[in-house]
């Protein structure tokens, strides 16, 4: 499900750049790579919306899913 807007392939097709220019860009400016923090931002999303809202796991997944949906129009 999230494996496509998690990868730094798609993400640098959105960007406009190349997965290559991308995970350069990330390793220089926060010296972890591309993955890693698309990866983070996916975790720390969902920690946020399990702390500080009522949504059960299950909402939180479809929400996630939407965004994929979203992101691939």
């Amino acid at each position: 499900m999230l494996t496509k807007i998690s990868s730094p392939h798609f993400i640098a097709i959105q960007l406009g750049c190349t997965e290559k220019s991308l995970t350069r860009a990330a390793t220089a400016t926060i010296s972890i790579s591309a993955e890693d923090f698309i990866s983070g931002r996916i975790t720390l999303e969902t920690k946020r919306l399990l702390a500080h809202t009522d949504f059960s796991i299950g909402i939180i997944a479809e929400k996630l899913h939407s965004l994929q949906q979203i992101l691939q129009a």
